[in-house]
């Protein structure tokens, strides 16, 4: 069982959040007649040739041995054939003593830089990667070029995998959420949570008495199961019993549900909000199951600016290093077309800094977390 946990820290006036959840990393989906190559075995990689900066290649009980004599080192492998009209995986396992940059050409005749992968190798250790490949056909040839300028690089396996193309569910839309009678409030000086006592996310987020944000109570939960995806609502439902314990005055605020997934797996989520000395609320919230799940989509915890409130008005909203916004929608294409315009799932490492916020109506309300590998 592997864990994936956060922490938080936020800046005044503003939301943190913090998560900690057990997960799974996504099975491999085997596909008909798909290549394999063991380079450990001699017949297998037989069909394998040095091209330009490489010694002649060397079978090895580690794998295919590539000594590098120059620059811009690369090989090439035969011909291969595979299924048509199916998206691939390919995972290539080698280990470099220089490290570097690995670079894969996929071609029938000329290898060009429009269809090839890049990846990155540690120095001197076994590394395994694994690169989406669009679906190919019959007679594709593999060129590799090795990390580094010199010393060597051992190849020890090549597979190949059915790439699944998860598509997006039909969300729900979201309410502002109903409170019901007497919500438990949690106050940090300006900040204000007002939760409901009956809905894993039936909560308003208030600064200086306006409504600011709404937690998501449409929110769903997605899995893997056999290469397909799953869908759930996320701790909400007639037979999910939600308890909402609230500590002494000025102290936290512990939110609990459970729920069974369709193929009998049990969920339970707790979120503990907690004020802190400097005005912000901090959020731990965890998620455990009780069989082994593929997760495709997890919402720890949503936060829904302007939902009730001021809509999509604003004065600035910033998700730092892949979004600045006036009162403008996100995801336009005022600078890039799509499908590069589409930023509502970024890629984290294009992240400058751990934080977003929204400013409207004189205040803003903000997240912002640090990963916490432990």
């Amino acid at each position: 069982m592997s864990r994936i946990r956060y922490s938080a820290f936020l800046p005044l006036v503003a939301l943190a959040v913090s998560f900690a959840t057990s997960v799974f990393a996504a099975q491999p989906v085997a596909g008909a007649n798909l290549p394999a190559v063991d380079f450990r075995k001699p017949a297998q990689s037989s069909g394998w040739r040095a091209v330009h900066d490489l010694a002649a290649l060397q079978p090895t009980p580690a794998g295919l041995r590539a000594e590098i004599t120059g620059a811009d080192p690369y090989f090439h492998g035969p011909a291969m054939d595979f299924p048509e009209a199916m998206p691939l995986w390919l995972r290539l396992r080698l280990k470099s003593s220089a490290g570097g940059i690995c670079q894969i050409f996929y071609f029938q005749k000329n290898s060009t830089e429009e269809k090839s992968l890049r990846f990155s190798v540690p120095r001197g250790e076994w590394h395994e990667a694994r690169l989406r490949l669009p679906a190919l056909g019959r007679g594709w040839h593999l060129r590799i070029d090795p990390p580094g300028q010199d010393g060597d690089c051992v190849f020890e396996s090549l597979q190949f995998e059915e790439r699944i193309i998860l598509q997006s569910p039909a969300w729900p839309q979201p309410t502002r959420p109903k409170l019901g009678a007497g919500p438990v409030r949690l106050k940090s000086g300006g900040l204000e949570l007002v939760h409901s006592r009956n809905a894993l996310d039936g909560f308003e987020v208030q600064v200086d008495g306006q409504l600011m944000a709404c937690g998501n109570n449409a929110a769903l939960l997605g899995y893997v199961r056999n290469g397909r995806p799953r869908w759930i609502p996320f701790g909400r439902g007639t037979n999910v019993p939600v308890s909402v314990r609230s500590a002494q005055p000025g102290g936290s605020l512990t939110v609990e549900a459970a729920f069974t997934d369709h193929d009998a797996g049990h969920w339970k989520v707790t979120r503990t909000f907690t004020p802190t000395p400097d005005g912000n609320i901090s959020v731990l919230a965890r998620v455990v199951v009780d069989a082994d799940r593929d997760v495709l989509y997890l919402p720890m915890f949503t936060l829904l600016p302007g939902l009730g409130s001021f809509g999509t008005n604003k004065t600035q909203a910033l998700f730092a290093g892949v979004e600045y916004l006036e009162n403008e929608p996100s995801s336009s294409t005022a600078d890039l077309n799509a499908p590069a315009s589409d930023r509502q799932v970024p890629d984290t490492l294009k992240l400058t800094l751990p934080l977003m916020v929204v400013s409207a109506a004189d205040r803003y309300v903000g997240l912002t977390w640090k990963h916490d590998p432990g």
